[in-house]
């Protein structure tokens, strides 16, 4: 337990386990030199202080429902994709019996990420990151819905899996 008062007085307090019932804590203080401030400040100069959100008892972002929300959508969306990327591999080798074309599905998704990381890095920082990101998981959708077509329909081919992995290694 880590517990700090400022008010010209630190107080740290460290809580170690000892044994099952019995917790030593020990009290360290610190004297603070009060901060210097000029004679006079100007008035543009005024500092103001945010004041915290209604978030402000939180210590931690799992607490927070917005955030776990992001997390738990950003963990299914990533899962999802590499269950994608490892399935395109499979297909791929299950189609053509050749270690080469396996290779040739790993190298399409990663050589259009490497080369779009600098383009895609001005992009975020020029435009619209929401809009960037929907566009790439818009990208990841259709490539997973045209997979799924080209497997119930039986006219997937080889061409038609690295054309696939090009899109899915761009949309990362």
């Amino acid at each position: 337990m880590l517990v700090i008062r400022v008010d010209q007085t630190v107080h740290v307090q460290i809580a170690s386990h000892i044994s099952v019932n019995h917790i030593a804590a020990k009290t360290f203080e610190k004297r603070l030199s009060p901060p210097r401030v000029p004679a006079k400040m100007p008035d543009h100069a005024a500092l103001t202080i945010p004041t915290m959100t209604s978030h402000a008892d939180v210590t931690s972002p799992l607490q927070l429902p917005l955030f776990m929300r992001f997390w738990w959508g950003r963990v299914a969306s990533a899962m999802g994709n590499q269950m994608m990327m490892v399935a395109m591999g499979w297909q791929m080798y299950n189609l053509t019996g050749s270690a080469w074309d396996l290779g040739l599905v790993g190298l399409a998704q990663f050589l259009p990420a490497l080369v779009l990381t600098l383009p895609a890095g001005h992009a975020a920082d020029r435009g619209n990151r929401g809009h960037i990101l929907a566009l790439c998981m818009l990208v990841e959708t259709i490539v997973g819905l045209l997979l799924t077509a080209a497997a119930f329909g039986d006219w997937t081919d080889r061409n038609l899996l690295l054309t696939m992995s090009v899109a899915l290694g761009a949309a990362k």
